[in-house]
């Protein structure tokens, strides 16, 4: 098939596409200055564009695939790109709602009206804005590898692909929730209801804002101690795929936790590794189950600071509105970061290519503003 025609940016700030007519002259198509609204026409273009071209080559999808054995083979295609990453749970969760309407049918028989059906489905839910949105985003990367494998034509990708996102004003929808830094106050009087390894692991994710997966992984391969401050330079995270390197700052905080755990160093093993608690455990009484991972997971370790949190709040530790979660500790080392040194710094720790994540993680410093007024009257 012919090479379909990219979406450009002139230099007084539109987008547009340039094709090539019948009579061997080049025609511009403005979409106008706004990003959104012009991929969403230029989705449209091109497929009213496949539909109308006299291709001599056939468009006919060559191969035959259930919405079930689609989602099967795409998750299993990214797995060992995303699994280690939050991000192949949303990938997951998209896959199973389309599976659980769409199961049987024919991928080539898959159109728009399925597609916002399947988007219903997801408001009625209860779904956030951003979740409703990141998740319609994935299920147009199911239909791209798709198309990549032959299995839809081009024609149907872009009607698909058309399909426009929830905008912020629909009522029928949650707004987008900020997550607030959780103050590290309540996390200090959390601790005690952690396991001491978990405790640790709080206490180095909270000074070095990485992410869960990052720090379950967290190993002694992939630390550089030969500065006053440690560098983790994980070879696994979450925009490795796109090249991106990542660099996380252990300082003192960090590495007088992590010196607790040098016994593993020198096998250049995970720092966190649950085998060494089920084996000083079983030297006192046989463990009740066997974890036969050397390393925590996303899951296991959230889940247990869920436990530890739900603990404290019995023990009335905590109030029950004091409740939080491990991403929170993340916002916090990041709202930390830009109130001492700027968005900036914000951005490098938390390890984001464009600054406009790193704003809602970490949140501006109010105080700073309180004292500019006092100041000016």
């Amino acid at each position: 098939m012919p090479r379909l025609p990219k979406l450009l940016t002139h230099s007084q700030g539109f987008f547009f596409v340039r094709v090539t007519g019948p009579d061997g002259k080049r025609h511009d198509h403005n979409f106008g200055h706004d990003r959104k609204q012009a991929e969403y026409q230029y989705n449209q273009f091109i497929a009213e564009l496949c539909q109308n071209r006299n291709n001599p080559q056939p468009v006919r999808a060559r191969v035959s695939l259930s919405m079930d054995e689609l989602v099967v083979q795409y998750l299993e295609s990214i797995r060992d790109r995303y699994e280690p990453t939050n991000s192949f749970t949303d990938y997951r969760k998209a896959g199973e709602l389309l599976g659980r309407m769409y199961g049987k049918m024919a991928v080539s028989s898959f159109t728009i009206p399925h597609f916002q059906k399947l988007v219903r489905e997801m408001i009625s839910h209860g779904w956030a804005l951003r979740t409703i949105n990141v998740r319609i985003g994935f299920i147009k990367q199911f239909f791209k590898y798709a198309l990549d494998c032959d299995i839809i034509t081009a024609e149907q990708y872009f009607k698909i692909k058309s399909v426009p996102r929830i905008r912020r004003d629909d009522i029928r929808v949650k707004p987008e929730r900020v997550v607030p830094p959780v103050e590290v106050d309540i996390v200090n009087r959390t601790l005690p209801f952690f396991s001491p390894m978990v405790a640790d692991m709080v206490t180095v994710q909270l000074h070095s804002g990485m992410r869960a997966g990052e720090l379950c992984r967290l190993n002694w391969v992939e630390i550089d101690r030969s500065g006053t401050v440690w560098m983790y330079r994980p070879k696994k995270h979450k925009t490795a795929n796109k090249g991106k390197k990542r660099a996380i700052p252990l300082g003192p905080a960090c590495q007088s936790v992590l010196e607790r755990y040098e016994s593993s160093a020198a096998a250049g093993g995970f720092v966190f590794n649950p085998q060494d608690i089920e084996r000083r455990a079983s030297a006192i009484r046989k463990p009740r189950t066997t974890n036969r991972t050397d390393h925590y997971n996303s899951d296991r370790y959230t889940r247990e600071i869920r436990c530890g949190v739900n603990a404290a709040i019995r023990a009335g530790a905590i109030n029950t509105s004091e409740r939080w979660a491990s991403h929170q500790l993340r916002h916090r080392a990041g709202t930390d970061a830009r109130a001492k040194f700027g968005i900036d710094a914000a951005q490098l720790l938390l390890g984001h290519s464009d600054v406009r994540t790193s704003e809602r993680y970490a949140l501006p410093d109010e105080s700073k503003v309180l004292k500019f007024a006092e100041k000016m009257g």
